[in-house]
């Protein structure tokens, strides 16, 4: 198992990767900014992860895979709001979704206990919510300034982690958070001011 927070910032290492998507995909200039707030971004998931430590798991890897999934999907719902209604791309977003989900709670037999169904249920109408408010502002922002504002999620899943199950992260996960966050900052300033 991962920590809340270190799952959550994990995951939120996706705007290092828009950039990188973006050039791949239309050739956008990454300036050099960009490369510096991605290289900070990076020391801070190498503090989180610490591939040599005895305590590296899978489970943080797929935290950090998720991560070029969602820039994926950022990039992808930024081209389609230009042309699709955010309602749409919500749709088939969470159709998918639900697909895979079904499948794996198909394999997990603890999935099928009352509990945890409405858990997933709460997940998916706070999801639904997240994703229909983020269709819809991709429409007016460039998804590298939508992504680093969402880091504010770092935050939240760090203070929850600590009020729900009494878990302070260690200093090197501390450590890397900042870090994560700082090159944040960095990209998306950088990003807006590439924008302008």
């Amino acid at each position: 198992m991962v920590p809340a927070e270190s799952a959550i910032t994990l995951n939120a290492t996706y705007p290092f990767y828009i950039p990188i998507i973006l050039f791949f995909l239309f050739k956008e200039e990454i300036k050099k900014s960009i490369y510096l707030g991605v290289f900070i971004g990076f020391i801070g998931v190498y503090f989180m992860v610490q591939p040599s430590a005895t305590h590296f798991s899978w489970a943080t890897l797929f935290a950090l895979v998720s991560g070029i999934f969602t820039a994926l999907a950022n990039v992808t719902m930024s081209i389609l709001r230009k042309t699709d209604h955010s309602f749409s791309i919500v749709f088939y977003f969470f159709l998918f979704s639900t697909i895979a989900s079904f499948i794996y709670m198909l394999l997990d037999s603890s999935a099928w206990k009352i509990d945890s169904i409405l858990f997933l249920l709460a997940i998916a109408l706070l999801s639904v919510l997240s994703q229909q408010l983020l269709a819809y502002v991709l429409k007016f922002l460039h998804p590298n300034v939508v992504s680093s504002i969402m880091y504010l999620s770092i935050v939240f899943g760090v203070l929850f982690s600590w009020l729900l199950w009494k878990q302070t992260p260690a200093i090197t996960t501390s450590v890397g958070i900042l870090l994560v966050m700082v090159g944040s900052i960095v990209v998306m300033i950088s990003s807006d001011k590439q924008d302008k």
